[in-house]
């Protein structure tokens, strides 16, 4: 089996799809900065960060690991007026929701093919928001800690 960050984020990538994909939502073309992506995507998108790593554990003898952050970033337009509190929570909760089917088809993809040791929930940043062209949209960022073999020896 190939190791690696490649494969990893790969097979992270295609369970990540999986979900956003049923729900209609369009992959980014720079998940980095959203403010370069198209409405069309930012309305309902998503995409993937890599993010800092460390040395894992190396939970198999002789293998060397590192532990990486992927993150997901997940937007959706802001319809609501600010007077409009009641469409806006239920906007916030739709992105909500989707963030909660996404940590729950990651962790149960646990080793996403045998390709990592661990597989954590990390956290995410609440609703944020972001303007294009005057128009607001929000967006969430969920994280994830992967641990994966960098090689054998």
């Amino acid at each position: 089996m190939v190791k690696g960050l490649k494969p990893t984020v790969l097979a992270f990538r295609e369970v990540v799809a999986g979900v956003m994909k049923k729900a209609k939502y369009a992959e980014f073309n720079d998940a980095y900065h959203l403010d370069r992506n198209p409405d069309t995507q930012l309305r309902a998108g998503w995409g993937i960060q890599i993010d800092g790593g460390s040395q894992g554990t190396g939970i198999e003898q002789c293998t060397t690991s590192f532990s990486r952050v992927l993150t997901v970033v997940i937007s959706c337009e802001a319809q609501a007026r600010d007077s409009d509190v009641e469409r806006r929570l239920l906007q916030e909760l739709e992105l909500f929701s989707r963030m909660e089917e996404l940590v729950l088809a990651v962790k149960s993809e646990l080793t996403l093919g045998g390709l990592i040791y661990k597989n954590t929930f990390q956290g995410d940043t609440g609703r944020q928001e972001v303007f294009l062209e005057n128009t607001p949209y929000y967006y969430i960022e969920v994280s994830f800690d992967v641990e994966y073999a960098l090689s054998n020896r």
